[in-house]
């Protein structure tokens, strides 16, 4: 997805998100802003620049606590990407 899909998507996820306040809904297995942060982990991976300390930081915003098996499996995407293996 290029920057401006993301966006129009973003933009899209925060009307739904207003449209429904004041309603009850049935809880999602991923809510809206754990998409956004998981696409904003996803462009974080794929920038060329980025750095392993801020990777890291991004993984824990999506919840995985530091030493958990699901924030081994995050950092070893992150790794294959890098082409460095753990």
């Amino acid at each position: 997805m290029t920057q401006k899909e993301d966006e129009a998507q973003e933009l899209s996820d925060i009307m739904k998100e207003e449209s429904t306040r004041g309603r009850r809904h049935p809880k999602r297995a991923w809510t809206v802003s754990q998409e956004r942060k998981m696409r904003q982990f996803v462009r974080m991976i794929a920038d060329g620049n980025c750095e392993d300390r801020e990777v890291a930081s991004a993984i824990r915003e999506l919840g995985p606590q530091e030493g958990s098996p699901e924030f081994q499996r995050l950092w070893n995407i992150w790794l294959q990407f890098r082409g460095r293996r753990s």
